[in-house]
């Protein structure tokens, strides 16, 4: 017979009375666990009930007249460039929750849009293909958060748009056209579209060996291998920022890697490519206003990108483009170890666009060198806290002496700090551009020191990071 207690439907969610270390460890991650269980059950009835009502809504206000949306008047900007970063931003700006249908006012708009691009797409030499049913049937490769990815040869890759906004999905698709036969940056082969519908399905991409996270998992990396890796990493970042635009969202997974000839010390080279631009933003006011897309004000919580900022309307938009290459955004909540102060977030529902304004520049700047420190060192930066622990990353990052302190404490080797230092800095405006880095890194002395502190520290910094993995014997 068997013990009702012990079956699955009546186990106990509560702990036993006496507990082993193990076990306070077991129930403390299961409790943790229920909770986020309940809150995301919370979450999904809202929006259950938030569906219901839109769609009641959207019938009882069928035969309504619509009314244009009061535009807000400008806002003051401070004087100080000095504070730069810490300027509020134009209450006119809001975030757009609208989905790749919803996200232009009208059909005029999207017919503009669309033209707008094949214009620019035939001046790259990139040509608009129907995309074919027989493409999405091919098993799915890989998926990212906005990204379905298929492999259709050893040379062609096609990335279709999934819960992307129109504003992402233009922006991904300008930015390869503007960056297309630059060096560094993936190459963009097609654009798949719907023409009965006038959307952009995806695009189809030159494929790539692997990512950059998997090149360095895999290998082990000589001194030159590094120092080649580190310099095409910073071309790639030269090259977009020279063209007006900034990335965002730079990491390990967003370059990929293919190989290349060999190294004065015979070892095989790496050639870099940097790719997934839908976060990325233009920096210059031209390219603003042509690619600029107003939303119409409907929402779709399904398709609602929330950390996404653009202008409201024409008003919003001056002073957006105004306050270049300053812009308003929201915490960033994606691959936070790679973050500055600036943006990121104090907790994980810190959503709210910034009292301040980012220069997204700086910001790649920030990422670059903390995925640099990786590469170097082959080991996780900030002591390998993990990015969901957002108090002790933020400790970790709130000032200048606090980053210094953790890159002398974990970094060998002066030439290898004050490569690190010369980005990470608390205040945008501080941290040096790809252009300075590269120009340091060149210069044949600084280049020699790097080389020597990579090939003689490698093994003390493999032996800290092996020590904090290993297990207290207590």
């Amino acid at each position: 017979m068997i013990n009702s207690t012990h079956t699955k439907d009546n186990k106990s969610k509560d702990p036993p009375s006496k507990l082993t270390r193990t076990d306070r460890r077991y129930w403390k991650r299961k409790k943790a666990w229920l909770r986020r269980k309940a809150a995301w059950a919370r979450k999904l009835d809202q929006a259950a009930k938030l569906s219901t009502n839109s769609n009641t809504n959207s019938k009882r206000n069928k035969h309504r007249p619509t009314r244009s949306p009061r535009s807000s008047p400008k806002s003051t900007q401070s004087t100080d460039k000095n504070n730069k970063h810490k300027q509020h931003q134009p209450a006119t700006l809001k975030p757009s929750s609208l989905s790749l249908s919803q996200d232009l006012v009208g059909n005029h708009n999207a017919t503009f849009l669309m033209n707008n691009i094949k214009q620019y797409a035939a001046t790259k030499r990139v040509r608009f293909v129907q995309h074919s049913r027989s493409a999405s049937r091919l098993p799915t490769d890989a998926e990212g958060s906005f990204k379905d990815i298929r492999y259709v040869d050893s040379n062609r890759v096609i990335q279709t748009f999934r819960d992307m906004t129109v504003t992402q999905c233009t922006m991904e698709i300008v930015s390869l056209l503007t960056l297309k036969n630059q060096p560094y940056i993936g190459n963009i082969l097609q654009i798949l579209h719907d023409d009965t519908k006038n959307h952009l399905i995806g695009l189809s991409m030159q494929r790539y060996e692997q990512t950059l996270k998997q090149y360095t998992h895999q290998n082990r990396l000589t001194p030159h291998q590094k120092l080649n890796l580190i310099r095409q990493m910073l071309l790639s970042v030269q090259c977009i920022h020279r063209h007006g635009i900034a990335h965002r969202d730079i990491s390990e997974v967003n370059f990929m890697v293919d190989r290349g000839t060999l190294l004065a010390d015979g070892s095989v080279a790496s050639l870099v490519y940097l790719i997934d631009f839908g976060k990325a933003t233009f920096t210059r006011p031209e390219d603003v206003k042509r690619w600029w897309i107003q939303p119409n004000g409907h929402d779709n919580s399904t398709t609602q990108y929330e950390d996404e900022v653009i202008p409201a309307d024409a008003t919003a938009l001056d002073s957006w483009c105004a306050q270049l290459p300053w812009i308003s955004i929201k915490p960033d909540h994606g691959y936070r170890c790679y973050r500055s102060i600036q943006t990121l977030p104090r907790n994980r529902t810190d959503h709210g666009v910034l009292p301040w304004l980012v220069d997204p520049m700086a910001e790649d700047m920030y990422s670059i060198t903390v995925l640099i420190w990786k590469v170097f060192t082959e080991s996780a930066p900030w002591r390998g806290v993990i990015d969901t622990d957002l108090p002790a990353l933020r400790d970790m990052v709130n000032s200048d002496e606090a980053i210094e302190f953790n890159v002398k404490r974990d970094v060998p080797g002066v030439l290898s700090r004050e490569l690190l230092l010369m980005c990470l800095k608390f205040a945008p405006e501080d941290r040096a551009t790809a252009t300075t880095l590269l120009d340091w890194i060149d210069t044949p002395h600084i280049s020699a020191g790097l080389l020597e502190e990579w090939g003689s520290y490698h093994g003390v910094t493999s032996s800290r990071n092996k020590r904090r993995k290993m297990p207290s014997s207590k």
